[in-house]
């Protein structure tokens, strides 16, 4: 039996994404005196513009976050805003995050992924 699948749309993103697991450390940015401990999760895709990261606990749309990506050689410093989140269940949750500005070496630690990839 023969499935059929429908065409691939073309890819959207302006960035290439780098589809891997990596750990993340995050702190949601409050206005004042830092009240919030560091939290982790676990990326599930991420570019030079923003990162996908599965995650533990509810972060509400527009929250400032300071995140710290623990590449394998390397841990890159970034700071985004929550675009989407969506609630898995069990208390497990996707989020995206749309960073700030440009990241450079963000940008440079994934063009090297990126040339890594088959």
């Amino acid at each position: 039996m023969t499935t059929h699948r429908p065409p691939r749309l073309p890819e959207k993103r302006k960035s290439p994404r780098v589809d891997k697991l990596y750990l993340i450390a995050y702190v949601p940015q409050n206005d004042g005196p830092q009240k919030t401990q560091i939290s982790l999760g676990r990326t599930l895709n991420i570019s030079p513009s923003g990162v996908a990261m599965e995650i533990y606990r509810e972060i509400p749309l527009g929250t400032a976050l300071e995140l710290e990506i623990d590449f394998d050689d390397v841990t890159v410093s970034a700071w985004g805003k929550v675009i989407r989140s969506d609630d898995l269940g069990g208390g497990d949750f996707t989020v995206a995050i749309k960073f700030d500005e440009q990241q450079v070496q963000m940008s440079a630690r994934l063009a090297a992924l990126l040339q890594q990839e088959p």
